[in-house]
């Protein structure tokens, strides 16, 4: 006795609700991007910080800033505040640059390791 063999049929559908609403979403502001790698240039020279962060891009940028103002332990200096005392040079806070995207924390120092080496 052979079997029967039953076949299901499925539909999909091409034109889903959820492809439109994505498309008319509006992109976030880069400073406001999380799990980003970005870069800080320096208007004096050629010099440029790649740097990652898994928080808000503004809120990292803040720290930079705070490390430089504060100047005192020497510990609390990043190397983006040490550039700026050693050199007396001003970096472009103005115009930072948001290259990549990665929520997950390897992959992002990965690709931060990439655009440093770029």
């Amino acid at each position: 006795m052979a079997k029967k063999r039953i076949f299901k049929v499925a539909y999909k559908l091409t034109n889903m609700l959820n492809s439109v609403i994505k498309l008319g979403k509006d992109k976030s502001e880069k400073m406001e991007q999380c799990h980003a790698i970005y870069k800080i240039s320096c208007f004096d020279c050629d010099a440029s910080y790649v740097g990652q962060t898994k928080r808000k891009v503004k809120t990292k940028l803040k720290e930079h800033i705070i490390r430089r103002i504060l100047r005192n332990p020497k510990d609390s200096r990043t190397i983006v505040s040490e550039h700026q005392l050693k050199y007396g040079y001003k970096l472009n806070w103005d115009n930072i640059l948001v290259l990549d995207s990665e929520p997950c924390f390897h992959k992002r120092l990965v690709s931060e390791m990439i655009f440093i080496k770029k």
